[in-house]
C-alpha cells in the first residue's frame, strides 16, 4: 500500500515537471541529434558541439562570429544581415569582409565585442579553450563550433540554424553540400587506385596532414580522400604532424598539392627538385605539383563541397571533361 501511494506521488512529480517545462516554453536540442525541430521556440537551451549548455531566450538579432568558417556559415544560411562583427580573417562572401573586425585567433577584442552588442556570439573550439571564461563574462550567449570531418561540419550548420530560428535553411545547406559531395564520387566511381597524395602545410619543418587524433578528425584529410586521393601520411594520427624529408621520399607521392593564398604560393617543380632526394619523387618527375585556394579547403564551412570539388578536378581532370 505504501509503495502505491509512494508511486503515485512520484508520478505526480514527473508530471508536474513536464507540466512547468511546457509552461515555460523551454525547449532542448542537442547539437548531435539527427534532425532539428521545424521551428526554433524560445526559450532554447541548445547543447552545442563541445557539450555546453547555452540558453538562447529570444531569436538572436545581432550575432558576431570569431572564425572565417562560422561566418561562411552564417551568410550561407541567409543570416549576412543580422551579423554585426567578424574576426580578423573573415573574408567571404565579400559584404563579410566591410563588417566590424573584432580580433583573431591569437585573441578577441572583448571591448569592442562588447560594445556592439551582440546577442549571440558564434565560436570556434580553439578560442573557448583558451578565452572562454573571458567571453562567458560579457553575459551574451556564446555556442561553439569544431569540425574535424564533414558531419562535424554539418553539425555546426544545423546547431547555427537553430540558435538563429532557420532550420529549414539549415537542412537544405547540408542536403546541396552533400549533392556537391556526391556528384564527386559519382565521376570518381571508376577509379580503382587512388592516386597518392602529399598535401605540404609548411615547408621548415615539413609539415602535412594526418588521419586526427581520436574523436578529432582531420577534415582536410577527410576532403583529400573524398576528392579521390589517398593520403601518404594517413597513419599518423595527429592533425598537423611534422614530417621528415625522408619520409616524404620513401613515400613517393604521385602528387603534391600546397595550399595557396595571399601570403603563399606553391613552389614550382624545379623548387622542389632542389630539395635533396626530391628529384626521384614521382610527383616531381611527372610535374604534378598542384595549388589549392587556402581558404577553399582549409574552412570547415559550407565550401567544403566546392573544395572537394575543385581538388577533384586537379587530380583527375579527364574524369571531369577537363
Amino acid at each position: 500500500m505504501n509503495r502505491k501511494i509512494m508511486n503515485r506521488k512520484m508520478a505526480m512529480l514527473v508530471a508536474l515537471a513536464v507540466l512547468v517545462v511546457a509552461v515555460a516554453g523551454f525547449t532542448v536540442w542537442r547539437a548531435r541529434q539527427p534532425q532539428p525541430p521545424i521551428a526554433t521556440e524560445y526559450p532554447l537551451t541548445l547543447v552545442d558541439i563541445v557539450e555546453r549548455q547555452v540558453v538562447i531566450n529570444g531569436e538572436p538579432q545581432r550575432i558576431i562570429s570569431l572564425s572565417p568558417s562560422n561566418t561562411e556559415i552564417l551568410f550561407a544560411l541567409g543570416l549576412g544581415s543580422r551579423v554585426i562583427g567578424v574576426d580578423d580573417f573573415s573574408n567571404y562572401p565579400e559584404a563579410a569582409a566591410s563588417l566590424p573586425k573584432v580580433g583573431g585567433f591569437a585573441g578577441p577584442n572583448l571591448e569592442q565585442i562588447a560594445a556592439l552588442q551582440p546577442d549571440l556570439i558564434v565560436a570556434d573550439s580553439l578560442q573557448w579553450t583558451t578565452y572562454g571564461e573571458q567571453l562567458t563574462s560579457l553575459g551574451v550567449p556564446v555556442i561553439v563550433l569544431f569540425a574535424g570531418n564533414v558531419q562535424h561540419v554539418y553539425t555546426g550548420i544545423r546547431l547555427v540554424a537553430v540558435a538563429a530560428n532557420v532550420p529549414a535553411a539549415g537542412e537544405a545547406l547540408v542536403a546541396q553540400i552533400q549533392s556537391e559531395l556526391d556528384a564527386v564520387a559519382a565521376a570518381l566511381k571508376d577509379v580503382s587506385e587512388p592516386l597518392r597524395v602529399y598535401y605540404e602545410i609548411w615547408n621548415d619543418p615539413l609539415m602535412t596532414v594526418g588521419s586526427g587524433k581520436p574523436n578529432q578528425g582531420s577534415l582536410i584529410a577527410q576532403l583529400i580522400t573524398l576528392a579521390g586521393g589517398q593520403n601518404i601520411f594517413s597513419d599518423l594520427q595527429d592533425n598537423y604532424p611534422v614530417v621528415s624529408s625522408e619520409q616524404v621520399i620513401a613515400r613517393n607521392p604521385q602528387v603534391i598539392v600546397f595550399p595557396v593564398g595571399p601570403w603563399s604560393s606553391a613552389p614550382t617543380p624545379e623548387d622542389l627538385a632542389r630539395r635533396p632526394g626530391w628529384s626521384e619523387i614521382a610527383a616531381v618527375k611527372s610535374g604534378r605539383i598542384i595549388s589549392i585556394e587556402d581558404d577553399l579547403i582549409s574552412r570547415p564551412g559550407p565550401r567544403i563541397g566546392q573544395a572537394v570539388r575543385t581538388l577533384a578536378e586537379l587530380l583527375y581532370p579527364d574524369k571531369f571533361g577537363k
